[in-house]
């Protein structure tokens, strides 16, 4: 194969822009489409400028409502009108193949908004969605300056519109972020394009502030401001949000959005937004928003695990995947406030004990009642027996908390279900508390429960003998899936314990056909072969040791193969001595649920993004 015909098809499997080429079936392939810069910006002219373009002769342009063509990679645009966007688009074309590019865009803004009083700076700008360039030229190349963008909710509400204002907040905020460093860290010389990403405001209109300054952040010159308008895309959207059920410690709410257009939304704290502008709204919403996870129509979502008696709210925004395209509407809900039992009692279940965690459920005889839980040593235990609660405030002081705040916080209501990883080779002690808080901030412990039954961790220098896997029925599991980005070695590696097995260790490894074949009839020799072809210096027990999962452990991992054909092994392992005892291994792949010419044999997606990892 020609390396014209390897690169086309290289391009053609992936994101790339791919240049002018035939594939085997002799169909024509789209150019790159050209990178547009512009220069030589005035208050009505400026020039859009490119480079050659592989496989290209000939380029077509729109420019206000015209469309032409020229062999150049220059274009000059003259006596337009001040103040108005301007959009230009250009794509590459080829006379001979009759392959074209996908359209390239700028939009430029011209502007006569620019104070300039005493002809200091040329300042211009070009615009791309929401990345704002700003091309600086200063008279005096050696005079320090400095340069920064205001949204106009800043620029008018926090400053008056008032630029010399605002230029001082600037430099005060410059201040407070670097000291006596300041200066070093923000000032500029000579002929500077500086590159704005403004998505986090989801603003259309902002100004350009400029001036020059010295050592001690005084301004040496007027400031100039440039207005500059963005072509974003702004969003009729509006929202209705419902609190379909608020209990002391949940809530469940409904958002319906009045058009199809994609946004997103999610709880918080009141008090994280609380005097807020629309502004730092949108901020805080773009830093939040998942492309990933976005809405287009109605959503039912609960929300758990919530403090009682506190103000929450929704923020719920449109946002297209990569900026925030909505004003940010705020909803505020309040859970209820939990109610105080001195005399609850608590129901324990601890579902297994061993390695070094353990996992249980709490359920309290009053669902509305405060309490607080927590798993101890004995040694602690026996230290504070005779008052827990001398053991809770002991935690605060640690935290360094005051009682009220700490409790207010961390303390539960209703049924739990909770998992703590412990110490190696300690016995524990679960108690849940009932508390009270008073209008003075005080906090009340009553009398405790305590869990009558062993917790203790495992040595992990003498692992247990007790139930071996030979006597135990095998392991099994709910999830074994290989998946690979077709066309490549990398496969994404996905295992899962059944619920029931919970706290059992095992070990998961990709084992060549050739191995399986060999081995699976005898899996413990797979394992010691490997372990002497590996030229360990530990022993075989601590060498399986290092490979075991413990305690109900979900695996998701990518992992790099040679070409060929593989199997995903799981296998339940129990380390005893110097020995490892295995139960019957289970496989992913040996079926064969699909066709796999280089990686592996199982299900695959025809078309995956480059890149990516595959998935159902």
């Amino acid at each position: 194969m020609k390396l014209r015909h390897i690169l086309c098809l290289l391009l053609a499997a992936g994101a790339l822009s791919v240049v002018s080429c035939k594939n085997d079936k002799g169909q024509t392939t789209m150019l790159q489409a050209p990178e547009l810069s512009i220069e030589g910006q005035t208050s009505t002219s400026f020039a859009v400028v490119w480079n050659a373009v592989e496989g290209a002769d000939q380029y077509s342009y729109e420019f206000n409502g015209q469309t032409d063509k020229t062999t150049e990679t220059r274009l000059e645009f003259k006596d337009l009108v001040t103040d108005t966007v301007y959009v230009v688009k250009v794509k590459a074309g080829s006379s001979v193949t009759g392959s074209e590019s996908e359209w390239a865009e700028r939009t430029v803004t011209l502007s006569s908004s620019m104070i300039n009083t005493d002809g200091s700076f040329e300042v211009s700008t070009t615009s791309n969605g929401t990345d704002l360039t700003v091309n600086i030229v200063p008279k005096d190349k050696e005079m320090p300056y400095f340069v920064d963008v205001l949204p106009e909710s800043y620029y008018v509400e926090d400053f008056g519109s008032d630029k010399d204002s605002a230029f001082n907040g600037i430099l005060l905020t410059a201040y407070n972020t670097y000291a006596d460093d300041a200066f070093d860290e923000i000032n500029l010389t000579g002929d500077r394009s500086r590159l704005y990403d403004l998505s986090r405001y989801g603003e259309a209109k902002y100004y350009v502030l400029v001036a020059g300054i010295d050592e001690s952040l005084n301004t040496t010159t007027s400031v100039n401001v440039l207005e500059v308008t963005l072509d974003l895309n702004i969003s009729s959207n509006t929202f209705t949000v419902t609190g379909d059920e608020i209990l002391e410690t949940s809530i469940t709410v409904t958002v319906v959005p009045s058009n199809s257009d994609s946004y997103y939304f999610f709880l918080t704290d009141a008090s994280d937004i609380e005097g807020m502008t629309q502004a730092e709204l949108r901020s805080q919403a773009y830093s939040k928003a998942d492309p990933e996870d976005l809405s287009t129509s109605t959503e039912t979502v609960q929300w758990t695990g919530l403090t009682p008696g506190t103000d929450y709210v929704v923020l719920v925004y449109g946002f297209d995947g990569e900026a925030v395209t909505t004003d940010v509407s705020v909803f505020e809900f309040s859970t209820l406030e939990a109610i105080i039992d001195a005399n609850m009692t608590f129901k324990f279940n601890v579902q297994y004990t061993g390695s070094n965690s353990v996992y249980f459920t709490i359920e309290p005889s009053n669902k509305s009642a405060y309490y607080f839980y927590h798993i101890i040593t004995m040694a602690e235990y026996e230290k504070y027996k005779d008052d827990l609660s001398q053991y809770c405030l002991a935690v605060c002081e640690e935290w360094d908390q005051t009682p009220y705040s700490y409790f207010r916080r961390f303390s539960s209501v209703g049924d739990i279900e909770d998992e703590y990883a412990l110490e190696w080779n300690q016995e524990f002690v679960l108690f849940a508390v009932p508390i009270e808080f008073d209008m003075d901030n005080n906090v009340t412990f009553y009398e405790a429960s305590i869990y009558d039954g062993e917790i203790r961790t495992g040595d992990p220098d003498e692992p247990e003998d007790p139930d071996t896997p030979d006597t135990e029925e095998s392991m099994t599991f709910s999830d074994m899936t290989m998946l690979y980005i077709k066309g490549s070695t990398v496969i994404s590696v996905t295992v899962e314990p059944e619920a029931q097995f919970a706290g059992r260790t095992y070990v998961y490894d990709i084992i060549t056909e050739a191995d399986w074949n060999t081995y699976k009839s005898d899996i413990s020799a797979y394992f010691k072969q490997k372990y002497e072809a590996s030229g360990s210096t530990v022993s075989y027990a601590e060498y399986i040791t290092g490979m075991m999962l413990m305690n109900y452990q979900y695996i998701n991992t990518n992992i790099s193969l040679n070409p060929g054909k593989y199997y995903l092994l799981t296998v339940g392992v129990k380390v005893s001595g110097e020995e490892a005892v295995f139960q019957t291994p289970q496989v992913f792949g040996e079926d064969g649920a699909g066709s796999a010419p280089y990686v592996i044999d199982g299900p695959v997606l025809d078309d995956p993004e480059e890149g990516q990892p595959v998935t159902d």
